[in-house]
């Protein structure tokens, strides 16, 4: 099967809704951190484990190698380009803010940032990139496809 075969309306769903998992995630964080609650924040990290490493991982790869593939001719390589760019900083402060927590050493910075990004990331892959890219999968006859 090529990665753009698995593109279909399904996938962007399971895209989607994995969205509102994370966005409970931040928004658990967001609250700790606002009342300085480090150990909370850590705390939270903690039981998010499986959300923020290998789920997270596993959903920008859905994204990287069956959608985005899908889409870009269409929507334009600088678009999909952007949209990894993005993952890769998210991994990055994911991944800073991860071993701090484990460290005892959770800096509100950096935990703030991650927030920021990956909300904001999130905010515009289902304002703007998910609504697109259902539209061109219909346009093709894929739009109704089971998810990969």
């Amino acid at each position: 099967m090529t990665a753009t075969a698995g593109a279909s309306r399904a996938t962007i769903s399971v895209l989607a809704s994995e969205h509102v998992a994370v966005r409970a995630l931040l928004e658990e964080l967001a609250r700790a951190e606002g009342r300085g609650d480090r150990e909370g924040a850590s705390a939270v990290l903690s039981a998010s484990g499986e959300l923020l490493g290998a789920g997270l991982d596993a959903h920008i790869g859905l994204e990287d190698d069956v959608l985005f593939p899908a889409i870009a001719e269409e929507l334009g390589a600088a678009m999909v380009d952007s949209f990894r760019a993005e993952h890769r900083e998210i991994e990055r402060l994911r991944d800073a803010v991860v071993v701090a927590a484990r460290r005892g050493d959770l800096d509100g910075a950096p935990l703030e940032e991650l927030c920021e990004r990956l909300g904001g990331h999130m905010q515009r892959e289902d304002e703007l990139l998910f609504p697109a890219a259902i539209g061109l999968l219909e346009d093709r006859g894929e739009g109704e496809g089971a998810a990969s």
